[in-house]
């Protein structure tokens, strides 16, 4: 093996060796459940289906068959990672980088923040990345190879960008750079006609249609076994609404310029936490070599990220989880690492005599160590049991025969997981409130009113019914917190007789370490929680060990704009303005486009008789309302 690939494959090696003893050893929060379950049970999962990650993830978790069914599907997300990692170093060693600032570069994606706390879940981007390395290896190779070969690269350049955007939609952020210099040419002797150029467009065509043939498998598995099925893919409408992700085109290209300057702000806190403020001045001398050395990659990369900051900027779905939104302009910054390195690999062999400029790139290497360092302790998930134990608690306490409506990404996909993949508490029925990933989906004009009839046809029958948030209920019924949920009871009904255990209670058994986790999306559910003794003390009667517990739901989860917002609001009902209002402007600023907080905080305002400024927060929540 020659030093490029055993540079590369090292990449590859070090990036596994370091993301299998940090890997999640069970389901995780968010989509990890129903990507789980989709790939085990081969399953269509939420837009844009992800075909190629659950068809490889499914092939490669078979390496592991004494695994339990997540680790298996974990340890295939961080292969996938490890591979990208392992692909950049090879990609950039091909654009005529060293072998040691390659291996630097692809190291240190691979243990940047955000794509190792993703490479060791059950998640799509590290094989996003993958293939985005993948295309921009073809669409340069196409640009830069001899004519006779030219009709083969284009056509694999088509392929590599049909496959990406099956991937993520992130990729198609890279096509129209890569696809602009593949259509050029390094040897061109002279002008090339319209013709010409048309002819060699049109290799691209059959390669990205056969690239996007892997969407063919959700049509195909839509509604079949007991897979994870996010919603009915019968019709065209259907199947191209889910493939464009149409349920997440809201959350784009709607932000005034305020909400986009506090993105930016994320974002450069985000780089600055990805390898640590260090590696900022390399990231400019990268840029300042690249450009230099290689333009024509310099402008694909500089074109890409512009694209993608453009887009995320004007994400406005949930500020906790921008950050993976950004993975391609990580992609393009690990890239202009590599450059970087290299000129300083070149610089101290300048400057270096006789032995001493061997060590050189042991130098350079040393670099990828400083993100290794800085990052563990945050990407490491290998104690993430709190997930699992979370999900596994909240069905214990449903009595026989129960009822869960589930809503939103907190805990709907662990108990689903934890159910139908692990065989937890079969006699539960599980049923999502928007159709999300039900075995046998409904959806389109009918299936909101048919899943409500559903609902109550339930909550009259004499089945125990339980819901994960207690929205308004249907006439004639309330809602009264049962542990980590709430049971529907009839309004003429009195109080029940028994009385529920204080989730408090729970949370002081678990394990501490459990509880402390850096990642929001866990902090989240420990403060669902604490939030749901602080419903069962109000319940009781006891307001001061209620406001206690809420406080300790926003003390868990600090980020969290929800979370704010309905600590906020129960202070509020029990009348402690002052620290209501705390909450409700922390919710503000956390989010700042939901009118939500503002009108809670104006309704707090007013209240205490500070009407002047209620009505100020009324004219915000307005601007912001209109804005969206």
């Amino acid at each position: 093996m020659d030093r490029t690939r055993l540079a590369a494959a090292a990449v590859f090696g070090l990036a596994a060796i370091s993301y299998l003893p940090t890997l999640c050893p069970s389901v995780y929060v968010e989509g990890s459940g129903e990507l789980i379950g989709a790939v085990r049970g081969l399953g269509t999962p939420h837009p844009t289906g992800y075909p190629l990650y659950v068809l490889l993830a499914k092939v490669l978790s078979w390496l592991d068959p004494g695994a339990s069914p997540a680790r298996a599907v974990n340890a295939a997300t961080c292969l996938m990672a490890a591979a990208a990692a392992g692909s950049l170093a090879l990609f950039l060693q091909g654009r005529g980088c060293g072998w040691a600032a390659a291996a630097a570069a692809g190291l240190a994606l691979a243990w940047s923040r955000t794509f190792w706390s993703q490479a060791v879940i059950a998640e799509v981007y590290g094989l996003f990345v993958l293939s985005a390395v993948v295309l921009l290896g073809a669409g340069l190779r196409a640009r830069s190879c001899p004519a006779a070969d030219r009709p083969r690269w284009l056509l694999l350049t088509g392929y590599a960008a049909g496959l990406a955007a099956t991937c993520h939609l992130q990729a198609v952020l890279l096509v129209p750079p890569v696809l602009a210099a593949a259509l050029g040419r390094d040897h061109a002797s002279g002008r090339r006609g319209l013709g010409e150029r048309l002819r060699e467009a049109g290799w691209l065509v059959p390669g990205g249609l056969a690239g996007l043939s892997p969407w063919v498998y959700l049509p195909v598995r839509n509604g079949l076994g007991p897979g994870f099925h996010w919603g009915p893919l019968d019709s065209l409408p259907a199947l191209w609404e889910h493939l464009t992700g149409a349920t997440y085109r809201g959350s784009f290209f709607s932000l005034p310029w305020e909400a986009a300057a506090l993105n930016a702000r994320r974002l450069g806190e985000q780089l600055a936490g990805e390898w640590t403020p260090l590696f900022l001045p390399l990231l400019a001398w990268g840029a300042v070599a690249a450009w230099r050395r290689d333009p024509v990659l310099a402008r694909v990369l500089l074109a890409a990220a512009v694209l993608n900051l453009v887009t995320a900027l004007g994400y406005h779905r949930n500020p906790q989880g921008l950050d993976v939104f950004f993975l391609l302009a990580v992609l393009c910054a690990a890239a202009v690492a590599g450059f970087g390195l290299d000129d300083l690999v070149r610089r101290l062999r300048g400057r270096l005599r006789g032995r001493l400029r061997r060590l050189a790139p042991a130098a350079v290497l040393a670099c990828a160590a400083i993100p290794l360092a800085a990052n563990l302790g945050e990407a490491d998930r290998s104690g993430a049991w709190f997930p699992d134990l979370y999900g596994r608690r909240l069905l214990a306490e449903l009595p026989p025969r129960a009822v869960l409506i589930t809503e939103g990404d907190d805990a709907s996909f662990l108990v689903d997981y934890l159910q139908r993949v692990e065989g937890v508490r079969p006699d539960v029925t599980i049923a999502n409130r928007q159709g999300r990933g039900d075995p046998t989906p409904t959806g389109g004009r009918e299936g909101a009113p048919r899943r409500r009839r559903r609902e109550l046809a339930w909550m009259n029958s004499e089945r125990p019914v339980h819901f994960l948030v207690a929205r308004r209920p249907p006439e004639g019924f309330r809602f009264e917190p049962r542990g980590l949920s709430y049971l529907a009871l009839r309004s003429r009904d009195g109080a029940r007789a028994e009385t529920p255990t204080d989730p408090a209670v729970w949370l002081d058994e678990v394990d501490p370490a459990h509880l402390e986790s850096a990642d929001p999306w866990v902090r989240k559910l420990v403060a669902n929680g604490w939030f749901m003794s602080g419903e069962h003390h109000r319940r009781a009667g006891d307001p001061e060990e209620a406001s206690t517990a809420y406080r300790r739901a926003a003390q868990a989860a600090p980020g969290s704009q929800s979370t704010n917002y309905n600590v906020s609001l129960m202070l509020f009902r029990m009348n402690e303005l002052d620290e209501s209002l705390r909450y409700a402007l922390r919710a503000v600023e956390i989010d700042p486009v939901r009118s939500g907080p503002y009108r809670l905080a104006a309704q707090v305002l007013s209240r205490m008789g500070r009407a002047r400024e209620a009505e100020a927060l009324k004219a915000r929540a307005r601007e912001w309302a209109r804005a969206r």
